[in-house]
C-alpha cells in the first residue's frame, strides 16, 4: 500500500483484527517513506509487531464488525510497533509512505485487516 500524506514524520503503525480468518492477521511488517514522488523509498522500520499479537493463541479475538476505538482499546484486538523504542531509531519526514506486511498469522498471501492506523506527527517530534 501507498499513502501520500504530505510532510510528516510516522513513529508508529497499529494494525486491528477484521471479524474473521484469524490465519489472515499479519504479524510483521515494513514501512518505508519517499520525497520524490514515489520514486525512491527508504526504510523507516521493519520487523514483528508487538510480542502480545503475535503470540496469541489460535484464534486471536475477532473484532465485531462495527468495532471502534472511540470505546477504548482493551476490547479490540490488534498488534502495534512503536518505533521511537527501537534502537537507532531518527524520526526523518517523508510526504509518501509504503507498507507491506511481510508476514501472516498462518496464510503466506492472505491478507485481512480491519483498519490500518499510522501515528506520526506533521511536525518535528
Amino acid at each position: 500500500f501507498v499513502f501520500n500524506i504530505g510532510p510528516s514524520f510516522v513513529d508508529g503503525i497499529r494494525v486491528f483484527a477484521a471479524t474473521q480468518c484469524d490465519r489472515c492477521d499479519p504479524i510483521s511488517y515494513r514501512l518505508e517513506g519517499s520525497n520524490d514522488e514515489g520514486k525512491t523509498f527508504y526504510l523507516i522500520s521493519q520487523g514483528p509487531f508487538d510480542s502480545d499479537w503475535i503470540n496469541q493463541e489460535m484464534p486471536p479475538r475477532r473484532n465485531s464488525k462495527f468495532a471502534s476505538t472511540l470505546g477504548g482499546l482493551d476490547r479490540l484486538s490488534f498488534g502495534y510497533a512503536n518505533f521511537t523504542t527501537f534502537d537507532g531509531f531518527v524520526p526523518m519526514q517523508y510526504s509518501h509512505y509504503r507498507i507491506a506486511f511481510t508476514q501472516m498469522r498462518g496464510f503466506k498471501q492472505l491478507m485481512w485487516l480491519g483498519e490500518l492506523q499510522i501515528f506520526g506527527s506533521l511536525e518535528i517530534p
